[in-house]
Formats: C-alpha cells, structure tokens, sequence
C-alpha cells in the first residue's frame, strides 16, 4: 500500500485535531458479522475482518501517528479493498486520504501509475492551496457537520501532475468522500449561536474572528475521505489559451505553444503564425511576423502564384477559409511532386501540421495558425477536432489585434500626414507598418517621405449658367420685402403718433429702397441690414407697446423674417434649394461613374461643390498597389 504524507501536516494550523480511523468500516464488517447476516455472502468474511480489527484496536478507536499507516498497511489494505474494487484499479483514479492534511494512502493503480510518471522527485501538492482559507474552509466543515448551519464553501482543488513520458503536464480537479469520518466538539470548543454564525457569514476574511470561534485543536476529527481526480487538462488548457489571448504580450506565442503541447501531449509541438494579405494575393510577413512563422521563415514574401503551395491548400486555406491537415508531409511531398511547401517544411523537421486559416480584416486578409510536430500523424484528422473550442477564442483574438493594430496605424497616420484618399491609403499604411516595425529594434526610426511618381493631373467643372446673377436677384426681391414691410409699420405709427422721427425713418427706409431697386452694390446689403438692426429695430420695440394694432403689424413684420439670419429669406431660399437639387443630382452622378472608373484603374479623386461641381483627379501606376495582370 503507498502512503505519501504531506508535509502540510505539521505546517498548517486546523480547528480539527485529525485521528485517522476505519471506525466506520468497523461498523459495517459488525453489521454483517451478525447472526442476523448468517446466510449472507460477505458473513463469513466479515466476521474474519472483525476479528482483525479486535486485534488492532488502535484502528477502530483512531490515531495521530501517521507512521501506523505503515505499521498497518496490510490490515488496512484489506481494510478498504471494498472500496477500491479490483475491476476499477486501472480505470480510477482514487486514493483514501485525511481531509485538510493531503495526506494519502492505499491508492489505485491508476493513480499510483500517474505518479510513477510524474517522477521521482514530484510532490503530490494542491495548486490553490492556501493556508487561512484551508482553516476557514475547515470550519464550514465542521458548522455543517456539528452544528448544523450549512454553508456552501465547497470549491474544487486542483493537482498539477507532470507526465514524463509525453513531457507534458496534466491537471487533475480532485472530489472529496467525507462518509467515512466524524466530527466531534472537545471542552474548549466555544458554544455558537445563530448571532456567532452571522457574524462569521458578514467576516469571510477576518482570520483573527474564524480561530475565536474555532480555537485550534478545538474539535476533533476521526475517520477517512476518499479523493477522486478527474483529467481535466484540456478544458484547462482551453481556459489557459483564452485567458493568454486576452492578456496577449510579447511572450503570447510561447506561451500559447506550452498549451497547445498540453492539451495535445506532445512536448515538442511548434505553433505558428502568418499573414495572407488578400489585397495583393500574396504571402507577406512583417518582421515579427517572420520570427513566429513555421513555414514562410526562408522569405519575407512569397508569390501564392509561384506554386509555393498546391492547388487543394489554395483553394481550402485562402479561399474557402477551411481548416487544413497533413498527417504525413513526406507523404504530402510524393503527391505534390515536391513542392516547395514541402521540401520547406521537411527542412524545419516538420512531419505534421495543422493550419488554421482566421479572418483577421475585413478585406478578407487571413491569420494563418500553424500548429506542427516532428513526427508523422502526431496531428490528424481526428485529434483536429480537439481544437472546435478553441478556434473561436483565436478568431476573438486576431480580430481584437487587428483592431488594435489598425487603430495604432491611423493614428501614426493622422498625426504625421495630412488627410488622404482612399485609393492611396494603402501607401500610408505601408509607411505606417514599416515605422512601427523599425521601431521595435531602432528608437531613431523615421516615417518614410510618401511620394507618387508618374502622376498625371486632371480637372473638371460644371457650372450653373446665370447662377450669380439669379442669386443678386434673389437677395434684391428679399430686401425689397423687408424693407417694404418696414415702411408698412412706420405709416401706421405715424397715425397713431404724430412724432417727426417716423418720418425721417421712413425717408431713410424709402431712399434704401429705391437703391435696392435700380442694382445692388457690393456692401448695400450689410449696410441696409446694419441700418435695421440700428435704427429701425429700437424704434420697433416702442411701436410695439403703443397699441395691440401696432403690435401686431410688428409681429407682421417679424414673422417674415428667418429665425435664424434675422432677414427676409424666401427668394433666397428658393434660389438655394434649386442650386442644391442641381448640385447634388450632378454630384450623385459623378459619384457613380466614379465608382466604375476606379474599377477601371484605381485613382486619387477629389470633388467639391460651389455654384456648380469641381473635381480634381491624379492618374498614375504609382498609384495602384496591386500589378496589372
């Protein structure tokens, strides 16, 4: 029987004093140890197993002395094989233990073969062990047990086991047994109420208050647990890889690569990264890139059209985005005749590989994941769907990078350049990709000089004939009301009031008239309306208390005016609406013809409005990004 003691025993204070006993295997060997069980099958073997146990009584009334674990290894062996059934020794993973110390004994085969693997020098130690919530956690136990307050502090502990034959790490959530203990109250233990209970609910991290009411060694506990492990190492390492991807760092590779050769159990396993620019139908790597890169490290671009991979990748990978297995790359090498896809990856000492094609932009630029191992069929057709989980955490991922990285290069565009057209964007971004990559190696790096050369200018124009003059016309017939109407209101206020300065008002408003009507000058308008606003306007807020007929004629006049310029804008406004309805049908017009122009051949393009519609167009190779075919 294997016994591993943990050295927490003598480290970790407990409000339990920990006796190990099989008091309760006792209790049932007596049950059918009796004359009532006579005919029963496990009679006769019980009555053997109670008479071992007379023998020892230090089994059934318990114990503190871990070293009897040893003394009695056989009888406790025997003890507890109920409990460990021979067809189940290779299966599960279980072992008796006493609760809160770790320490171990009788365990199965399986189990002790996991250890064996784990090495010589390995320590059975829970990860998230920690010493105040182990004494907190002990003393739910016990209010659960003695005093009856239930209170849910159950979480699980986890082992990290390595695995020297695959030199991968496994992880284990562990369950816990208590059916076979007990848990009794010694004279220092303090009497709880339901007062001392709440208090305890509202102080979950008050240490200090949990040993007050649970002095140490205030309780004691007798019996055994069994623990149970379950192999969780993938969903760990699914929740490892998402939480890597959402810190990210410059170490994301490394550290995704040690959890993929967990999850796969394969300790050299390679990961890897591309990028498929879509735009160019290229292969092309920044510098960073190109360090992460398990099949494009011999060039920092390469030709898709050069027949650097076969037809079935080109097809799967880069246009139907699916993802793509070669269990065998020597194989793979005889029936692409040794493409240079192949010699590049046998040259790397690549017999496997997984890639994994993810949309990293919008304009169908693609992440390439590679995943690979050394020997043929470590990576197949049938482990590749361990990765279904895990796909959409790297979709996640690239998509937020992408993002991230595309706000870095408009940003170092909108601060070193000024506002650019869409069709020479691309060189902007290129400027803009190789400064942040001179930068992670020179802190003197410059932001290239963008220059097109070859260009050729063009220019267009439409106009609206006869614009300037209707537009004079509109602004005299708008003066012409509004001063009409001004006119309109001083007569009625002279009836009223017999007062000279109406009638120097209205021979000034009269004499602006008149000019209004032969022509307007540059000026008159600012003039006449500055007038207004001077003389007329006070004069009007008189008016407009003398009587409610004035007051109204006021009101007449003020209604005519736009709220917002404070003037007559009707003729105006006519005269713009229809400028704009022009303005804008053109516009469209040219709009959609130029959209079919830079299918045509992409170009810089520039249109504004004034009476008419200006554009300006720049034509050149320089110009365009991808090479005519």
């Amino acid at each position: 029987m294997k016994i591993i003691e943990s050295k927490l025993v003598a480290e970790t204070d407990l409000p339990l004093q920990l006796n190990v006993s099989f008091n309760k295997i006792f209790d049932l060997f007596k049950k059918y140890a009796d004359i009532e069980y006579a005919k029963h099958p496990y009679h006769s073997s019980a009555k053997k197993m109670v008479q071992l146990i007379n023998k020892h009584p230090e089994l059934n009334d318990g114990f503190s002395d871990y070293s009897l674990l040893d003394k009695y290894k056989e009888q406790i062996d025997l003890l507890l094989n109920p409990l460990f059934p021979e067809p189940l020794l290779l299966n599960e993973i279980k072992a008796a233990s006493i609760p809160f110390s770790f320490t171990s004994f009788k365990f199965t085969n399986r189990f002790e073969n996991i250890l064996k693997n784990a090495g010589e020098n390995y320590e059975l130690n829970v990860r998230n062990f920690e010493e105040d919530s182990m004494y907190i956690m002990a003393c739910t136990f016990i209010l659960s047990f003695v005093h009856g307050f239930n209170v849910d502090l159950k979480r699980p502990f986890y082992f990290d086991i390595p695995d020297n034959t695959t030199g991968t790490m496994k992880y284990y959530r562990t369950t816990f047994n208590g059916d076979f203990s007990d848990i009794t109250a010694t004279e220092n233990a303090p009497k709880l109420t339901e007062k001392d209970f709440k208090e305890l609910l509202n102080n979950f991290d008050n240490i200090a208050l949990w040993k007050e009411k649970f002095p140490p060694n205030s309780y004691i506990f007798k019996g055994f647990g069994l623990i149970s492990l379950f192999d969780v190492t993938s969903e760990e390492m699914l929740s490892s890889i998402k939480a890597n991807l959402l810190e990210g760092g410059q170490d994301l590779i490394p550290k995704l690569q040690s959890n993929l050769r967990d999850f796969y159990s394969i300790r050299d396993l390679k990961l890897g990264y591309s990028i498929f620019d879509n735009v160019n139908t290229k292969i092309c790597e920044t510098q960073v890139n190109k360090s992460n890169s398990l099949i494009l490290n011999h060039g920092i671009e390469i030709n898709c059209d050069s027949g650097y991979f076969c037809n079935t990748i080109m097809q799967k990978v880069f246009k139907d985005h699916e993802t793509y297995i070669i269990s065998d790359v020597a194989d793979y090498g005889v029936k692409t005749g040794n493409n240079l896809f192949s010699k590049n990856l046998q040259e790397n000492n690549i017999q496997s590989i997984i890639l994994i094609p993810i949309k990293a932009t919008n304009n169908g630029d693609l992440a390439l994941l590679e995943i690979a191992s050394p020997r043929a069929y470590d990576l197949n057709s049938v482990n590749i769907n361990k990765l279904k989980d895990i796909i959409p955490a790297f979709e996640a991922a690239v998509k937020r990078t992408s993002e991230e990285r595309q706000n870095i290069l408009e940003a170092t565009i909108q601060e070193n350049y000024t506002s650019i057209h869409s069709s020479v964007k691309w060189r902007f971004y290129e400027a803009a990709e190789k400064y942040h990559t001179a930068r992670q190696t020179n802190t003197n790096a410059k932001l290239d000089e963008i220059v097109f050369n070859d260009v050729y200018p063009l220019f267009g124009q439409s106009d609206i004939k006869g614009s300037s003059v209707a537009r004079n016309e509109a602004i005299r017939e708008d003066l012409t009301t509004q001063l009409t109407l001004a006119i309109t209101v001083l007569k009625d206020a002279c009836k009223t009031e017999k007062l000279p300065i109406y009638n120097e008002l209205m021979f000034r408003v009269t004499s602006y008239l008149n000019d209004v009507k032969e022509g307007l000058n540059a000026g008159d308008e600012i003039n006449i309306l500055d007038f207004l606003n001077r003389e007329i306007y006070p004069v009007f807020n008189h008016i407009n208390k003398i009587s409610s007929e004035l007051s109204q004629k006021v009101s007449v006049y003020m209604k005519r005016l736009d709220k917002n310029l404070n003037v007559v804008y009707e003729k105006r406004k006519e005269y713009e609406n229809s400028v704009t309805l022009l303005n804008d049908k053109l516009a469209q017009f040219l709009d959609n013809k130029q959209k079919q122009a830079q299918e045509m051949f992409p170009h810089y393009f520039e249109r504004y409005k004034t009476d008419g519609v200006e554009y300006n167009m720049y034509i050149g190779r320089s110009y365009y990004k991808k090479e005519k075919v």
